[in-house]
């Protein structure tokens, strides 16, 4: 089992609401997939719900110190981690803004933006970082245009930016949760056009 890709992705999404939000002295709680845990702790394919548990307590131990003393707890295949006030508090104190994060959030906030001043951001952070920024468009598939770097050194997510009468909004995934939702949708829409076929 592998825990930083896991406490790395409980610290980025706590981190983000604050950014997002602000920091207050409370729990938050975080909800995952089993599959999802599965990938992010690198363990087996075939995992079982007592191993994935039993994983899961040892991952809470090893980020304790940092993190506190996060509860774990399931309803069939979503599970909820709940990390303590004193995580949260760590996260705010220790952990810094996200630099990409941080300026596309002064472009959403400003009440007249568009999609090239998004662009922007991420050609921009790509150029400071000697990174690749690719653009793909998703609209037809519901998810906006789609924002990454070839280099997860660069930052690990992938982001959907959607425009609406209401303005840009956007949602963050970890590249293989992104890579499993991309993988259903072409799934769905396969078997969609096979039926369509088969009448």
């Amino acid at each position: 089992m592998h825990t930083e890709q896991l406490e790395r992705h409980i610290i980025d999404t706590i981190k983000e609401w604050q950014m997002k939000i602000g920091y207050k002295e409370e729990n938050m709680r975080l909800y995952y997939p089993d599959v999802s845990l599965i990938g992010m702790l690198e363990l087996p394919d075939g995992t079982t719900e007592k191993e994935l548990k039993k994983n899961l307590a040892i991952f809470a131990e090893i980020v304790s110190e940092r993190l506190g003393q996060i509860e774990i707890s399931n309803v069939g295949e979503r599970y909820c981690l709940n990390v303590p006030p004193e995580g949260c508090k760590y996260i705010s104190e220790k952990i810094p803004d996200s630099e990409l994060l941080k300026n596309l959030l002064v472009v959403l906030n400003r009440r007249e933006n568009d999609m090239d001043q998004v662009r922007k951001v991420f050609e921009d952070y790509a150029a400071e970082h000697q990174g690749t920024c690719v653009e793909e468009d998703h609209e037809s598939e519901g998810l906006g245009l789609v924002f990454y770097y070839t280099s997860e050194e660069t930052d690990p997510y992938v982001y959907c930016m959607e425009q609406d009468d209401f303005g840009i909004t956007y949602h963050r995934f970890s590249r293989p949760d992104y890579n499993k939702l991309v993988s259903e949708d072409n799934e769905i829409k396969h078997n969609a056009q096979e039926c369509i076929m088969c009448k």
